[in-house]
């Protein structure tokens, strides 16, 4: 599939904590890993992360929580997880 464009437009993993450094060491390899593989020629257009607040997951509903922000459903109040903190600070280099 070299000659055909990626697109990775949904990837994460799910954890509950506010101190999610597990999800930090998941993209951080995600992204190490892409990295070779552009380097090896592969024609990745982009990467998204799985979801940037929690929410409605359709095999887990509530239960799980995907997004580098934390929601508290009562409230609807949006507090950065770790990992957001972690992946904000990459971004920016």
């Amino acid at each position: 599939y070299k000659d055909m464009p990626l697109m990775i437009t949904e990837h994460g993993c799910s954890d509950a904590s506010l101190d999610d450094h597990r999800r930090c060491w998941f993209i951080f390899e995600t992204l190490r890993w892409l990295r070779v593989a552009v380097t090896e020629g592969v024609p990745l257009l982009g990467y998204i992360h799985w979801s940037h607040p929690d929410n409605f997951e359709w095999a887990e509903g509530y239960t799980r929580r995907f997004g580098l922000a934390y929601v508290d459903y009562a409230t609807q109040e949006r507090i950065l997880k770790a990992s957001g903190h972690w992946y904000a600070r990459f971004l920016k280099g």
